[in-house]
């Protein structure tokens, strides 16, 4: 019988390349630390699934109407552009089944795993997931900066300011819709207490100035997609927990032992 560490897992060309050796290979440019976290953190998931599965059930119809979202939303409608992407992902048409009732399943984890804190995390964070949308204009020259801010003051719009004009400095006028904690330092702080309609006052930011007007204030709500981002960042370290139990480590295989006949 053949070794498991000589079974070919890839072949290139007429090269048949062993899991030893690709393990080799992966170890030798410094990727297989990550490929084995990856693996240990599928195999954790996988196994919380198999705890899990009576409560979790998926119809055949469900899955099949996933199948079929899945397709419209990407674009795949089409045999020959679904065949493409089965064939660029290395997957056939069971695996794809599969994965869909995976992805599925791990929708249903994630929810039950960030369940007991979800609501205590979203409190703490609230005032850093709201979400604020600003209208700006950014140069790179501070004293335009402090021209065109003395020119919002007095009415002018930021559309106006921020039009070509043959000879002058350029202006490019900006808009950012982004949650709090998502803001970069200073303007993390610059709007920090600003209220909707505050003009800022000039701010530097790397080598330019930026002058930004506070247009709304969006209260975080605990639905959609901040409800699974926030899921998604419970279960991943709900995740690193469970791995940091665990001794993981590399082993030889064992000899394959010969069988004994007895007559």
């Amino acid at each position: 019988m053949q070794e498991l560490e000589q079974l070919p897992v890839l072949r290139v060309g007429d090269e048949s390349i062993s899991l030893a050796q690709s393990l080799k290979y992966l170890q030798l440019s410094g990727n297989l630390m990550p490929v084995i976290q990856d693996v240990v953190s599928q195999h954790v998931v996988y196994q919380e699934l198999q705890v899990r599965k009576e409560k979790y059930q998926l119809s055949s119809a469900d899955i099949a109407q996933t199948m079929v979202d899945f397709r419209c939303l990407h674009q795949l409608t089409e045999s020959e552009a679904f065949d493409a992407w089965l064939q660029s992902q290395g997957i056939d048409q069971t695996l794809f089944q599969q994965r869909i009732a995976m992805n599925a399943l791990l929708k249903q984890l994630k929810a039950d795993i960030a369940a007991p804190d979800i609501q205590t995390v979203f409190e703490q964070q609230k005032d850093q997931l709201e979400t604020v949308a600003l209208e700006g204009l950014v140069m790179s020259d501070e004293s335009m900066a402090t021209v065109l801010h003395g020119r919002l003051q007095a009415g002018e719009s930021m559309e106006a300011l921020s039009e070509p004009k043959v000879g002058a400095p350029l202006v490019r006028r900006v808009r950012k819709d982004l949650r709090r904690g998502q803001l970069p330092e200073p303007l993390r702080t610059h709007v920090a207490h600003a209220s909707a309609g505050s003009l800022l006052q000039p701010l530097a930011m790397a080598e330019y100035w930026s002058i930004f007007q506070v247009e709304s204030v969006m209260p975080a709500v605990l639905e959609g997609e901040l409800k699974q981002q926030l899921e998604e960042r419970l279960f991943q370290l709900w995740v690193a927990q469970k791995i940091k139990s665990l001794n993981v480590r590399l082993t030889q295989p064992e000899p394959a032992k010969e069988s004994v006949s007895v007559s």
